[in-house]
């Protein structure tokens, strides 16, 4: 008889946080002809840490740019944690779990804490967008598949040159 299958989070935390605003307090006080929209640029990445058989801690970090021309107006660093515990999964199962979707479950505390973090530094509320992890997630997958399959091509070129 197989194991039940269960996915059940033990804990959702915030394992690192960081602000930095460079050019504060000058950053505060833009000309009205200087008001431009700042560029933000959103990165993240996803972290696992295999503890025991069953539980693992995922890790999605959030790294979010906001320039104004050549002058950076902040940088934040979130990392958000969680220890999930999953039960009964084959690996290809758990893979997709830590993928997918724990980020998803991860993501929107960690848009809040973001946007918690720059509303308390003196900046206006930044609202992240929906994240399609499961979209990535295919995408990376996809991708690793296409590099294996050119690396192997390549080295099955290379044995019958020699």
């Amino acid at each position: 008889m197989s194991e039940e299958k269960k996915i059940a989070i033990q804990k959702i935390y915030i394992k690192d946080a960081s602000l930095e605003s460079p050019n504060s307090p000058h950053i505060f006080n833009v000309n009205a002809a200087e008001d431009t929209a700042p560029q933000v640029d959103v990165q993240f990445n996803i972290g696992n840490t295999v503890l025991t058989e069953t539980l693992s801690e995922i890790t999605l970090t959030l790294t979010v740019k906001a320039v104004r021309g050549d002058k950076s107006i902040y940088l934040v660093e979130l990392v958000q944690g969680g220890i999930f515990e999953m039960k009964g999964f084959e690996d290809a199962a758990k893979h997709h779990i830590v993928g997918a979707y724990a980020p998803e479950v991860l993501f929107p505390y960690a848009r809040e804490a973001v946007d918690s973090l720059l509303i308390k530094a003196g900046f206006p509320p930044l609202t992240l967008g929906p994240v399609n992890f499961e979209q990535f997630y295919r995408d990376n997958l996809k991708s690793k598949m296409e590099e294996s399959a050119a690396a192997s091509a390549a080295d099955a070129e290379q044995a019958t040159q020699h």
